[in-house]
């Protein structure tokens, strides 16, 4: 019943940026067992729908669906523990095992997945995920940014385990097992934060100092061998009063110059506003930026101080469909899913892509294949059968 009081509020509340009642016909499933439905009764459901930040926005409307081949350019799918516990809790239907399957079946051409920014603090570090590329020319890894995360947390990890790790990278590269490098979580703040109530979640934060020498080490080597490198880092936390877009705005500008043959790939949009990633892109020749969209009530909270680039109707913002065609060989399609790691991410295939497909086909003509797979196939090393 209360699953159904929600499908009827989302349909009722008159406002511009709830769930249009054609996309919510076809949604059914999903908006009734999916990742919109939460603990919030109808009431706060309704309150925290109304006071979204961006409900003023224009959307740019769907035309006809992209049809054509898409690379996933940022997944992060979860091996299954032993005892499986986590994801009988959490209800996931799938995890790594199954990610070639689902993505072969969602129309994905190629994937590339890496670590998040805290899987450093893993047992094993997610090493499985060179193990599996092995098995799957159709998905690649990128080198792990573990030390990242480890640089951060002196306390804990030694110099000695830092090299250890970064020697273990060096391996796995040497080998073939991946190319560039990512996701590096030099700024990453707890943005479960921002949850409306009764959410449960936390993430790890981490806050690396933008002077430490093992970022320039980083750097350097993937200048040397032309590679790009997935950054991530958070310009605001409206709760913590945090503002610092002018310090990462220089901190690109600088390591661009700096570092020519590197390719900087800015995650999530920057989580910035158009203005500031375009004022980067005119700056430096050799960034892009990772695109992901809302999907969940997590994710758009956690994203209301960081430019989410769609609302609740799932459809691109006009003042980001606007820069995708402005730039259109900066962007690159990144879903950031997490498959095994919840119910929500059980929907990649059967939801997930095809709002992903109905805001590349509202593009321009000539942009739609630049930011649905030929920018990463260019910017990532792939070449698609």
């Amino acid at each position: 019943m209360k699953h159904f009081l929600l499908f009827v509020l989302f349909i009722s509340i008159g406002l511009n940026n709830v769930l249009a009642d054609t996309f919510l016909s076809k949604n059914k499933e999903w908006i009734n067992k999916g990742p919109l439905i939460s603990f919030l009764s109808e009431k706060e459901a309704k309150i925290w729908i109304e006071k979204f930040p961006y409900n003023h926005l224009k959307e740019r409307n769907y035309k006809k669906p992209y049809q054509g081949k898409i690379i996933d350019a940022e997944s992060h799918p979860r091996k299954r523990s032993k005892k499986k516990k986590k994801n009988i809790k959490r209800n996931a239907k799938y995890d790594i095992s199954d990610f070639h399957i689902v993505a072969d079946d969602a129309g994905i051409a190629h994937s590339i997945i890496m670590h998040t920014p805290n899987a450093y603090s893993s047992k094993g570090k997610w090493d499985y995920y060179f193990s599996y590329v092995k098995k799957h020319h159709r998905v690649s890894a990128l080198c792990s940014a573990n030390v990242v995360g480890m640089s951060a947390n002196p306390k804990k990890y030694s110099k000695k385990k830092i090299n250890k790790e970064w020697k273990k990278m060096l391996r796995h590269f040497k080998k073939g097992r991946c190319y560039g490098f990512g996701e590096a979580g030099f700024v990453h703040y707890n943005k479960k934060k921002k949850d409306p109530p009764h959410f449960k979640g936390r993430q790890n934060e981490l806050d690396l100092d933008l002077n430490h020498p093992i970022i320039d080490k980083i750097f350097a080597w993937v200048n040397k061998n032309k590679m790009p490198i997935v950054i991530h880092m958070e310009p605001f936390h409206k709760i913590k009063n945090i503002n610092r877009i002018d310090e990462f705005k220089k901190f690109y500008k600088t390591k661009c110059k700096k570092f020519p043959q590197a390719t900087l790939a800015i995650a999530h949009t920057g989580m910035m506003a158009t203005k500031d990633l375009e004022e980067i892109f005119e700056y430096c020749k050799n960034v892009v930026s990772n695109w992901k969209i809302g999907f969940h009530w997590s994710s758009f909270w956690g994203f209301s101080d960081l430019y989410v680039t769609n609302g609740f109707n799932f459809k691109l913002y006009e003042v980001w469909a606007k820069s995708f065609e402005k730039y259109p060989d900066r962007y690159i399609f990144a879903s950031d899913q997490k498959m095994g790691k919840g119910a929500g991410n059980d929907y990649y295939k059967i939801h997930y892509m095809k709002i992903i497909r109905d805001m590349i086909g509202s593009l321009e003509k000539d942009v739609q294949e630049k930011i649905a797979w030929k920018n990463a196939a260019r910017v990532y090393n792939i070449k698609l059968n």
